[in-house]
Formats: C-alpha cells, sequence, structure tokens
C-alpha cells in the first residue's frame, strides 16, 4: 500500500486528477485494495480461527458451512487481486 501511494505522485499532483485518466484507474485501484483488506482479515482471523476450532469439536455440520463461506471469501479475494493487478498494468500502458 505504501508502495501504492508513492506511484500515486507519478500518476496525480492533486486529488481532482483521481477523476480524470490515469486517476481514475489509481482510483479504482485504491478502492478495490481497501476492499481486499478487509475480507483477509476476516477470511483469515475469523474464520481460520472458527473452521480450526470447530475442526476440534467435530461440529461437523457447521464446519461444512464454514468453509463454504471461506471459499466463497477465498474466490473473491482472488478476483479482487486479479482485477487489482490488471488496473495495474493498465497503469502502465502508454495514455
Amino acid at each position: 500500500m505504501t508502495t501504492g501511494l508513492y506511484n500515486a505522485s507519478w500518476y496525480i499532483q492533486s486529488a481532482s486528477e483521481l477523476l480524470r485518466y490515469p486517476g481514475t484507474i489509481l482510483l479504482c485501484k485504491m478502492i478495490l485494495v481497501a476492499l481486499l483488506l478487509p475480507l483477509i482479515y476476516v477470511n483469515n482471523r475469523y474464520l481460520g480461527r472458527r473452521i480450526v476450532r470447530l475442526a476440534r469439536e467435530e461440529r461437523v455440520d457447521k464446519l461444512k458451512q464454514l468453509r463454504k463461506w471461506s471459499k466463497l471469501l477465498s474466490v473473491a479475494n482472488l478476483s479482487l487481486m486479479i482485477v487489482i493487478l490488471l488496473l495495474a498494468v493498465i497503469l502502465q500502458l502508454p495514455s
């Protein structure tokens, strides 16, 4: 995220430039990163710990349900990462 802030100085000189290309691409990327971080946190810290606890307690029904949610969050995380990567590539293309 720190490198993103540094790289932003290459593309924008003021906040108003976030509303013009390539600033819009950068703004979208920043929003997606801001969405990605809490999703990763929830999946790792909350669901991960609960999955481990339910596995120890052998609560199979709850475990299956929680694993399904964890898989969905993992797919969402991966999808966001791919889009963020594509936006980063687009920022490198000549305008």
